[in-house]
């Protein structure tokens, strides 16, 4: 017999509050991209197909079909492959989706004692379950809403759990650094000038221009402290450790492709 049923993690305390992260900022994926400070427009692309996400519609949740869940395998480190079947969407794309829908509002850092250090922005999937003035934190609900759509077999439960968490951590620092892209695509769409993630990701602009990039999934109370985030020395140092990061590695595989 499968279960379609998980909840949230079981550690959380008796009395609602979820264990308090340390006062720092996390980490943010920083990708590869290179370091390039400007606000001009960028070089129109041409007509060759976009690369990348597209923009809109990012919380929408597909359903199953007739209400049936869809049967997963825990498969790897982090993935998961469908049972019998593939349905007409790809459970990374629903998982997205939720998480989008279900991004805490500013969460908040407390001390031993409880009392308050400072609300800062979530940038980790860790982050979910701190929105602990809620009945249900953020990541009780994204995990809800993925068990509610999926199922594993019981005897894999556990596994499946593992693997489930393995993804999340990667997929919120990959949705936050996303969101950067997303917004430079979004701020230069609205100038009529259409740019794929090749060109955004490089490019980085004031804190008045990324506002006027605000993505839907985002609220008005988070979006400022994201802009203002981007805009940040502590930001801009992750960015550039990411692309000597990501040249080092393309420089080692190459050398080992005998190239």
């Amino acid at each position: 017999m499968a279960r379609g049923a998980r909840h949230a993690r079981s550690n959380r305390p008796a009395n609602g509050r979820a264990a308090q992260r340390s006062a720092s900022h996390g980490t943010t994926s920083t990708g590869g991209d290179s370091q390039r400070t400007t606000s001009a427009a960028p070089r129109q692309a041409g007509t060759p197909k976009k690369r990348g996400r597209k923009l809109g519609s990012q919380t929408k949740l597909k359903l199953p079909q007739q209400g049936a869940k869809v049967a997963l395998k825990p498969e790897g480190d982090m993935q998961f492959s469908y049972v019998n079947y593939k349905p007409s969407y790809k459970y990374t794309t629903q998982l997205g989706a939720i998480l989008k829908r279900e991004y805490p509002d500013l969460v908040e850092d407390r001390d031993e004692n409880g009392e308050l250090i400072r609300k800062r922005l979530a940038l980790e999937w860790g982050d979910y379950f701190l929105n602990t003035e809620m009945t249900v934190t953020s990541g009780e609900r994204t995990l809800s809403e993925f068990w509610r759509l999926s199922e594993v077999e019981d005897d894999l439960q556990e596994e499946a759990d593992r693997v489930l968490e393995k993804y999340l951590q990667k997929r919120v620092r990959d949705m936050m650094y996303q969101a950067r892209v997303d917004a430079v695509k979004l701020y230069h769409r609205k100038r009529g000038q259409e740019i794929d993630d090749t060109l955004a990701r490089p490019i980085e602009l004031e804190y008045e221009q990324y506002m006027d990039g605000q993505l839907q999934w985002c609220n008005d109370d988070v979006w400022p402290e994201l802009c203002t985030y981007w805009c940040s020395k502590d930001f801009k140092v992750k960015r550039r450790r990411g692309q000597v990061a990501r040249s080092s590695s393309e420089d080692i595989a190459q050398n080992h492709g005998g190239s």
